[in-house]
């Protein structure tokens, strides 16, 4: 009797444990990368390719379809091991949010990539990394919000997605009204509004964003899979509240290979009252396993404003 009741104790415990591992759960994530980089008229200098992170994220199941959600992600620099800007930016730059989610889609309250930024990396064959990334042209430097603010996220913000409905989804993100850079707020908040579909081979964004000095930024961008190949492409314009815009546009290709990836990337910035200025861009990124890569890329800039090439090499792993 002894016997079978502490069997059947045992028993009941790990099954109870295992609905308690399935209601919630917490994942720890990160990123390194690290490398050399040269640019003309440099020095060999070390840099990153990509921006290094350790995150948390976790779900609660609260029952009846609803769950409770946080991520909390901190960036650091590789080589000194300091958060990013030498220690001046917030210990969670990258996102630090909890929200709920549900039938009714998720929302979030904290700080995170605004909804035009979130996916725009999607549509850069470099994916805002290395110095092949044509990140200027797709609008990677929009939506301060704080001194202690990077250029693509919303802090005091709350975030909303709705479902996903026939590979359509609505994200809207508002801030608060903060000083910017010591600026006093202007008239309304912040806010990034996207529409996003994702079917088949085909994918694509419509964003619009407006920033606390009342900057805005409508952008454009597609994508589609052809065999090993994804073609993409954007377009964006850039409006400043002094009515000066920038209109700027790439195309470029992630060709898959059986080592990896080639990356090719052309764009070009075009400032209203300046000439413009185009980058090419040239990758090769070698899979040594699944998390673990080995990358080299090389790109010219030439026109208006700064000229030169730059080129890189770097190891990346993630876990």
């Amino acid at each position: 009797m002894k016997t079978s009741a502490l069997a059947l104790a045992l028993a009941v415990l790990t099954a109870c444990a295992g609905m308690a591992q399935a209601e919630s759960n917490v994942t720890i994530y990160g990123v390194l990368d690290a490398g050399l980089i040269k640019n003309s008229g440099g020095t060999l200098q070390v840099g990153k390719g990509d921006f290094n992170r350790l995150g948390f994220k976790g779900v609660e199941d609260l029952g009846g379809g609803l769950k409770a959600t946080f991520r909390l992600e901190s960036r650091f620099q590789p080589d000194t091991g300091t958060t990013e800007a030498n220690g001046q930016r917030p210990l969670f730059q990258g996102r630090s949010v909890v929200g709920l989610s549900g039938a009714f889609g998720a929302v979030k309250i904290g700080r995170d990539l605004t909804a035009v930024q979130d996916p725009a990396s999607d549509f850069d064959p470099f994916g805002f990394q290395t110095v092949g990334t044509l990140d200027a042209v797709t609008g990677n430097y929009m939506s301060d919000t704080s001194t202690a603010s990077s250029g693509n996220r919303f802090s005091n913000a709350v975030f909303y997605s709705t479902p996903v409905v026939h590979g359509f989804q609505l994200n809207i993100s508002v801030a608060s009204k903060e000083p910017l850079n010591g600026v006093p707020i202007v008239k309304s908040n912040p806010y990034s509004v996207a529409a996003t579909y994702g079917g088949g081979p085909l994918s694509a964004m419509l964003g619009y964003e407006r920033a606390t000095n009342e900057d805005t930024f409508l952008t454009l961008n597609g994508a589609y899979q052809i065999g090993a190949a994804k073609l993409l492409t954007s377009y964006s314009r850039f409006q400043r509240v002094n009515r000066v815009h920038d209109t700027n546009w790439l195309v470029g290709a992630d060709i898959a290979v059986a080592t990896g990836a080639v990356k090719l990337g052309y764009g070009q910035v075009k400032p209203e009252n300046a000439g413009a200025s185009r980058q090419a861009s040239l990758g090769y990124w070698h899979a040594l396993s699944k998390r673990t890569m080995l990358y080299t890329d090389a790109s010219r800039r030439t026109g208006a404003g700064s000229s030169g090439t730059a080129v890189d090499l770097g190891i990346h792993h993630t876990f």
